[in-house]
This record gives structure tokens, sequence and C-alpha cells, in this order.
């Protein structure tokens, strides 16, 4: 548990950062980790938050490679908590 604090922490200052610094790749980069961070931890919303703004930014960038792997991160989480209907939504 500790350690997914301190690697949340490292992104959110990245983020921060990157965000000052306007590099979207990198941003959307940290929000994906975050994200995949937060889904090991369990805790799936915030996992769900932070792939969803990964998500706007690569739609952003034109980065279909990027959308495609937030969209199916998005989908496994719904699929592991049981909303079958939702899961739909975001497969490709």
């Amino acid at each position: 548990m500790e350690e997914f604090n301190k690697a949340e922490s490292c992104y959110l200052k990245a983020i921060s950062g990157y965000n000052y610094l306007e590099d979207n790749p990198s941003l959307a980069e940290c929000y994906t980790n975050l994200g995949i961070t937060q889904e090991s931890d369990g805790r799936y919303d915030a996992a769900i938050n932070s792939y969803k703004a990964a998500l706007q930014i690569r739609e952003e960038m034109k980065d279909k490679r990027g959308q495609g792997l937030c969209l199916n991160h998005i989908a496994l989480i719904y699929w592991i908590q049981g909303y079958f209907d939702k899961t739909s939504e975001y497969l490709l």
C-alpha cells in the first residue's frame, strides 16, 4: 500500500510539471500510469478518472493507439466490477 502511495505521489508531481510545460504526450502517459497504479491498488473509480483524463488528452492529440489503450483499461475495470453494459461501451 505504501509503495502505491509513493508511486501516486510521484505521478501527481510529474503531472503538475508536464501540465505546466504543456507537454501533452508526457502528461497523457503519466495519467495512464497513475491509472494503472490506482487500478493495482483497487481504487477503481480513481483509476477510471485518470484513464479518462489521459483519454481526453490523447483524443486532442489524435493518438489512436493511446486512445485504444485508455478505452481498454476503462473497459477492463468495468468488467472487473461487473458492469458489463458499461464494459461494452468502451471496447473497441
